[in-house]
């Protein structure tokens, strides 16, 4: 699907667009909001841990007011960005389960449903 993108299938975009919301999104926010905690635990630490936590810091280790008062300001900016694209997000499987739904009508209300899940007909004594 990522190698070999067809643009008109539904599918495809709503991998684009949660792959844009997982990584540029989420991740970013999650590692901003952590990044101090993440460097202090780098000075705390010793041998691998400390590599590790020091390449989850992207080998950073400024944790002045200045520098974390940029972090808010992006993380403040990303998540602005994120809004829209969670509505992008959820508003895709939102609307192409509605397409999917039959008319309320067809079915009888024991197999009806509110949900993007199939509808489960249950034998119904009514």
């Amino acid at each position: 699907m990522f190698l070999t993108p067809h643009t008109t299938s539904a599918m495809a975009m709503f991998g684009f667009v949660y792959l844009w919301y997982l990584m540029a999104v989420l991740v970013l926010e999650i590692w901003l909001d952590y990044r101090k905690d993440i460097v202090l635990m780098a000075r705390q630490s010793s041998g691998r841990m400390r590599q590790l936590y020091r390449a989850m810091a992207l080998w950073s280790d400024n944790i002045s007011e200045r520098s974390l008062e940029i972090d808010d300001k992006v993380g403040r900016f990303i998540t602005i960005v994120g809004i829209p694209s969670a509505f992008l997000l959820h508003g895709t499987s939102v609307s192409s389960s509605a397409r999917s739904r039959p008319t309320p009508g067809g079915l009888p209300p024991s197999c009806r449903w509110s949900s993007s899940f199939p509808p489960w007909c249950r034998a119904s004594p009514w």
